[in-house]
């Protein structure tokens, strides 16, 4: 925790870089790559329990090799759904990660858009046994190098990592949205407020449970 709160202060990407290379190489990585709570999300990025909680501005960086380039992807290929689009100079570039799915490598490339009403109802896009709000970020863009994102929420064990909507991966447009559009906002409307309470009620039960070593951190956090 002395760590992950130590490098939160700092704006600087290539400290968070440097700790996410040693944490996730350790035996006690603060998060992991596994399957995504969206059901056609793929993998996602999940706080793990070796942290009582990720603190907000902390950095979620990609795996990168090479340097940024000038021009995105092509539309419809792998890397248009990982790339990242970046200020640099004062002009646009764009990242290209890996796709290597290693534990031990920063994977913030890995990391999902929240669901969106346009992309179906909640309860057939969602893990039934999801306790977390999925249509709710929790990081927003880096916009610098190495591209990525930055907690704006703290994240609790077993929460997923979900980021801003414009770069992150996201899921399709449902076919007969426009048709039904609604259908779909009355049932998105209804299906999202139980998510936020289930989600609530979970928060809860975590800081409760944890409540002593939670106000001790934060107390130590706002020390430094």
């Amino acid at each position: 925790m002395i760590k992950v709160l130590t490098i939160t202060k700092s704006d600087d990407p290539s400290l968070h870089l440097n700790f996410w290379q040693e944490n996730l190489k350790s035996d006690y990585p603060v998060i992991e790559i596994k399957k995504s709570n969206l059901k056609n999300g793929g993998l996602g990025v999940f706080a793990t329990d070796n942290c009582i909680f990720l603190p907000k501005g902390l950095m979620y960086l990609p795996n990168v090799d090479g340097q940024p380039r000038d021009t995105p992807a092509e539309e419809g290929t792998t890397m248009s759904n990982y790339q990242f689009s970046i200020t640099l100079e004062g002009r646009t570039k764009y990242i290209f990660p890996t796709l290597e799915h290693n534990s031990q490598l920063p994977c913030a490339q890995f990391i999902n858009t929240p669901l969106r009403k346009t992309q179906g109802h909640y309860s057939t896009e969602v893990n039934p046994n999801c306790k977390q709000a999925m249509h709710v970020g929790n990081s927003v863009l880096l916009g610098k190098f190495p591209g990525g994102f930055r907690g704006n929420q703290v994240i609790y064990p077993g929460f997923e990592i979900l980021g801003s909507y414009s770069s992150s991966y996201c899921l399709p447009k449902a076919e007969d949205y426009d048709r039904k559009c609604k259908d779909y906002e009355k049932q998105w409307n209804e299906e999202t407020q139980i998510a936020l309470q289930k989600e609530r009620r979970w928060r809860t039960e975590i800081t409760t449970k944890n409540q002593k070593k939670i106000n001790y951190w934060r107390k130590f956090a706002s020390s430094i």
